[in-house]
């Protein structure tokens, strides 16, 4: 695995990206992005620009049509299992793998990210891509495709508080929160 990571950062150097800084702060590892790629969550693509990360997600807009008022849920930030924090606020969302439909990989988005095995309706949303900096990689260029999924849950979600974390097996801890909407954006049901 060494051979390979000093392949990557070889790779990286040539297109003028430092890891210096990787593994520091909210920046993850230069082995994350191995085991990123060998996942199949994202691949580096060079073009005749540079090199571009690319990334495919499921971004999951989950609110609770018996509670509108409620808005919808974020996740506020993640701590790493080294103690580092990594602050979010942004709606829960997953990585799609290597041929993984998008369907498949909201689902497990929710499965994995939020411990919900039913109670909801899937709704497809939107497609988009993003170029956008990544704090995760400091200075690798990153392109986002993104798919938007509509969560409406069909359970009262009183067991979703105002606040809560879930913790994963690698001892990565997320903490959620709702996000109310403004006033003029609550929703009453018919």
């Amino acid at each position: 695995m060494q051979i390979v990571l000093s392949s990557l950062k070889k790779l990286l150097a040539e297109f003028g990206i430092s890891t210096k800084s990787w593994g520091k702060g909210k920046a993850k590892t230069l082995a994350d992005l191995l085991e990123e790629i060998r996942k199949g969550e994202s691949q580096l693509v060079v073009g005749k620009n540079g090199i571009v990360r690319v990334v495919s997600i499921v971004k999951l807009h989950v609110y609770d049509p018996n509670y509108p008022g409620r808005g919808y849920l974020v996740e506020s930030r993640q701590q790493l299992p080294d103690g580092r924090v990594r602050r979010r606020r942004r709606q829960p969302s997953e990585k799609i793998k290597g041929g993984e439909p998008a369907k498949s990989a909201a689902v497990r988005g929710l499965r994995e990210e939020l411990r919900m095995r039913g109670g909801y309706v899937l709704f497809r949303g939107t497609l988009r891509t993003e170029n956008t900096p990544n704090p995760s990689y400091p200075r690798l260029p990153c392109r986002y495709i993104i798919h938007k999924f509509n969560v409406a849950l069909e359970f009262r979600s009183t067991t979703l508080q105002e606040e809560f974390r879930i913790t994963e097996e690698d001892g990565t801890v997320h903490f959620f929160r709702w996000k109310r909407p403004k006033r003029a954006d609550i929703i009453l049901p018919l």
